[in-house]
C-alpha cells in the first residue's frame, strides 16, 4: 500500500480539492462521478490517479469545503488520512466529523482508521497530568545596552545570541524569526522565547527572509538569484522544516506585496505557482507588475490596471483610472505595497510625480512631485497602522486620510513604527513623528554614539540588535505602559 507517512510527503505540489455539496473539483477542473459514486470518492480517486500519473506515491492535498479549509494526504491508491494542524482555529468537533461534510465514505474510513487513537485520547485525558517545570526564560531581566526610543523598556523580556548580519523578522502571530549562531533559521513564541520552529537551511548571504503563501500554504521564501527557496510553516513536525528549491529558469526580481512572492522576470513576463515548480505568465505589454495572488496577477500601465489570472491563455481584465494631471506615457517605476496599493511614478514637464495608487477601484489616493522611491530594500508594511516606508516616502495608505510624505531619510537603516520612523542622522538617533505632512523629529539619548534603532519593531515591543564582545546578541524590548492622568 502507499504511504500515508505525513514525513515520506514532499511539501509540494499541493493538489487543490474543492467540495460545495454538488460539485468536486480539483485544480478548479469538475470532477465527474461514475455513475452511483459519491462526488466525495470521486474527487479523491481523481487526486490518487492526478499523483500516479505524475509519478508520487502520495500528496498534500487543500480541501476546501462549506465547513472550512483542511490538509490531507492522499495516496496514489485513494486513501485519506486528516494533517490539519491542530492549532489552526477549527473545533475539534468540526474536525472529528470529516473532512467533507456529508461524505459518509470518507468520514467512515478516518474514523475507522483513528479508533484506537481516540480511545486511547480519551483514557489519557482522565489521568491527571504531572505539570513540568517550564524552562528559564532566557537573558530575562537583562539590560539592553543600546538606548532606546521613548515608549520601550530598557530591560528585556528576553534575549537570545543570534547570528551576525540578518536581522529579525516579526511574523504575522507576533513570533519571531531568527537566525541563530550556528546558522539555523528559529522562530520563537514572545512569552518565554521557545522555539516553535526551526531548519537547518539558511538563505545565501543577507538576501530577506519573507511570510507569504505558495499554492495557499503559508510558508517563509527568499530568492536568490535564479531560485526561490520555500520553508512550509504548516507541517506537522516542525522541528527541522526542509527547505524547498524552486528553480526560476532565469535572473528574477522578487517582491511580496499581494499574498504570494510577485516574480517578475522582465519583457512583461512572471513566473507564477504551478504544481511542480512554477509557469510563466505574460502581463500586458507596457504594464509594470506590482501585486501576485494565488490565482492572478495585478499589473499597472498609463492609466489602466489589469489583472491577469493564472490560466494557459492568461485572460486579462482591465479598469481604467484617471492618472495624475501633467503626467504622461506609461509610468517609469512601479512598486507594490500590498495586494491593493502600489506606489507609481510618471514623467511630468519639469519633474516627477509619485503617486499611491488604489489597484483594487482604479483610483489615485494621493500624489506627490518627486522620483520613484529608491527601494534598495523591500518596503516596510505596518498593517496595524495603515502606514508603508518605501524608500525614503513615508506612505500613510489608508483612504481616510492617504499621504505621502518625503522623508529624505537612506531608508536601509529605517524602520516603520506606525506613524514613526527611527533612523540615525550625523547627530546619532532620531525619531521622525508624521502628523500629516508635517515631520516632527526628535532624538533619544544613546548610550554609545554609534547606537543603531531597533532592528524591527512589533505592536508589543522591539527588537534590538547589541554585540556583546565576541556574539550579537538580540533582545526584546516591551513597550511601556502609557500613563493615564486620573
Amino acid at each position: 500500500m502507499s504511504t500515508l507517512n505525513p514525513e515520506d510527503v514532499p511539501p509540494f505540489p499541493v493538489y487543490a480539492l474543492e467540495y460545495d455539496g454538488d460539485t468536486v473539483l480539483l485544480d478548479k477542473v469538475i470532477v465527474e462521478p461514475a455513475v452511483g459514486q459519491e462526488l466525495t470518492e470521486a474527487g479523491l480517486q481523481a487526486v490518487a490517479r492526478k499523483a500516479s500519473d505524475a509519478g508520487l506515491d502520495a500528496v498534500r492535498v487543500r480541501v476546501v469545503t462549506p465547513d472550512g479549509t483542511h490538509l490531507m494526504i492522499v495516496n496514489s491508491e485513494g486513501d485519506a488520512e486528516d494533517i490539519t494542524p491542530s492549532d489552526e482555529p477549527t473545533t475539534p468537533s468540526r474536525r472529528k466529523r470529516g473532512l467533507i461534510i456529508g461524505a459518509a465514505v470518507l468520514t467512515l474510513a478516518l474514523l475507522a482508521g483513528g479508533g484506537i487513537a481516540v480511545g486511547k485520547a480519551i483514557k489519557a485525558a482522565n489521568t491527571e497530568p504531572v505539570a513540568a517545570a517550564p524552562p528559564p526564560i532566557p537573558g530575562e531581566h537583562a539590560a539592553i545596552p543600546i538606548g532606546l526610543p521613548a515608549g520601550f523598556d530598557s530591560t528585556a523580556d528576553w534575549s537570545l545570541p543570534v547570528a551576525d548580519g540578518r536581522p529579525p523578522v516579526v511574523m504575522n502571530n507576533g513570533q519571531v524569526l531568527l537566525t541563530t549562531p550556528d546558522d539555523r533559521l528559529e522562530i520563537h513564541e514572545t512569552k518565554r522565547a521557545q522555539t516553535v520552529w526551526s531548519s537547518s537551511t539558511v538563505p545565501n548571504g543577507t538576501t530577506p527572509i519573507v511570510e507569504t503563501t505558495w499554492t495557499d500554504r503559508p510558508v517563509l521564501a527568499s530568492a536568490t538569484g535564479r531560485a526561490l527557496t520555500l520553508w512550509p510553516l504548516d507541517l506537522d513536525d516542525n522541528s527541522n522544516v526542509p527547505a524547498v528549491e524552486v528553480d526560476l529558469n532565469a535572473q528574477a526580481d522578487v517582491t511580496y506585496a499581494g499574498t504570494a512572492p510577485l516574480i517578475d522576470l522582465g519583457d512583461y513576463t512572471v513566473a507564477v505557482p504551478a504544481e511542480n515548480g512554477v509557469q510563466r505568465v505574460s502581463v500586458p505589454p507596457g504594464t509594470h507588475p506590482v501585486a501576485a495572488g494565488n490565482d492572478i496577477i495585478v499589473s499597472v500601465g498609463d492609466n489602466t490596471i489589469a489583472k491577469t489570472a493564472f490560466t494557459s491563455k492568461a485572460t486579462s481584465t482591465t479598469t481604467d483610472f484617471e492618472r495624475p494631471k501633467g503626467t504622461k506615457g506609461a509610468p517609469t517605476s512601479a512598486i507594490g505595497l500590498t495586494p491593493t496599493r502600489a506606489v507609481v511614478t510618471w514623467k511630468a514637464e519639469k519633474t516627477e510625480t509619485t503617486a499611491l495608487v488604489d489597484t483594487e477601484k482604479g483610483k489615485v489616493l494621493a500624489t506627490t512631485d518627486g522620483r520613484a522611491p529608491r527601494v534598495e530594500e523591500l518596503p516596510q508594511i505596518d498593517e496595524t497602522a495603515g502606514t508603508a516606508l518605501a524608500g525614503s516616502y513615508f506612505i500613510r495608505y489608508d483612504e481616510d486620510k492617504p499621504k505621502i510624505v518625503d522623508l529624505d531619510v537612506a531608508s536601509r537603516d529605517a524602520v516603520l513604527d506606525g506613524n514613526h520612523v527611527y533612523t540615525t542622522n550625523q547627530d546619532g538617533p532620531l525619531d521622525l513623528k508624521v502628523s500629516g505632512d508635517k515631520v516632527v523629529p526628535s532624538a533619544w539619548e544613546p548610550l554609545a554614539p554609534d547606537d543603531p534603532p531597533p532592528a524591527a519593531v512589533a505592536p508589543d515591543a522591539a527588537y534590538v540588535l547589541a554585540e556583546k564582545v565576541d556574539q550579537s546578541i538580540l533582545y526584546r524590548a516591551p513597550r511601556q505602559e502609557e500613563e493615564t492622568t486620573p
